[in-house]
């Protein structure tokens, strides 16, 4: 091939023009192809219908998106598929997290919003379940038990 191609290849090989789709909705697109297996949560957000397109903060790019981490994919699908916060969480107030908006999944992340998700830093957010709720993920470890 000769010269720089003005399409990027997406997950399914099929060329997307960088040029017709609006960033916004081309990172939503880029996270519903990218695994056809995933985690769970992945799996479930899939399944949810996209309700917005991604909306970075001001001074992101999609190119700032980090896509090697299966959190992220999560976060962005979360994102699209989440409910606007009226109140945002502490992190978000700060304007902490790639997304312009507090946006939460019921049922996912123990709580945090999107914003505190990508990178895995959900622990980060005020929206948290405690690690002692029921149904709660993290695994508890018998008061006997010793490292």
């Amino acid at each position: 091939m000769s010269g720089p191609n003005p399409v990027k290849p997406n997950p399914d090989s099929q060329p997307v023009s960088l040029v017709s789709i609006p960033e916004s909705s081309y990172i939503a697109e880029l996270a519903e192809k990218a695994y056809e297996k995933g985690s769970t949560a992945l799996l479930r957000l899939k399944a949810l219908p996209r309700v917005r397109d991604v909306v970075l903060r001001p001074e992101k790019q999609a190119k700032d998106i980090v896509w090697n981490r299966i959190a992220n994919h999560e976060a962005i699908l979360g994102h699209t598929r989440g409910t606007l916060q009226e109140t945002p969480c502490k992190t978000c107030q700060q304007m902490i997290g790639p997304f312009a908006d507090c946006v939460a999944v019921t049922g996912e992340f123990l709580g945090s919003c999107t914003n505190c998700h990508y990178n895995s830093c959900g622990k980060r957010c005020s929206f948290r379940l405690p690690a002692h709720t029921p149904g709660c993920k993290y695994l508890q470890l018998p008061a006997s038990f010793s490292v």
